[in-house]
């Protein structure tokens, strides 16, 4: 209780299956916050199928980036509570 969450997957990441945030959810209803990435064939920002490390390997450094925005919040996140 009182534990805050925050979790981000790339959404065709079969490393991390929507299941697993399907599950977070459901254990930690509204004390989770989900970050789910467009990953579909087609999307905006050319993110492959493939990606997984959405704060590393498939990190870009441009504010309009999605990642970048989820190490933002990521940032933020742990600055609300340390």
């Amino acid at each position: 209780q009182g534990v805050r969450l925050l979790a981000l997957r790339f959404s065709q990441d079969s490393t991390c299956p929507a299941a697993r945030f399907a599950t977070l959810r459901h254990e930690f209803g509204d004390q989770v916050e989900t970050i789910e990435i467009d990953s579909s064939k087609g999307n905006k920002y050319n993110i492959p199928k493939m990606a997984h490390s959405v704060l590393t390997v498939h990190f870009v450094e441009s504010p309009d980036h999605p990642t970048y925005q989820a190490r933002d919040r990521v940032l933020s996140f742990l600055k609300e509570r340390l």
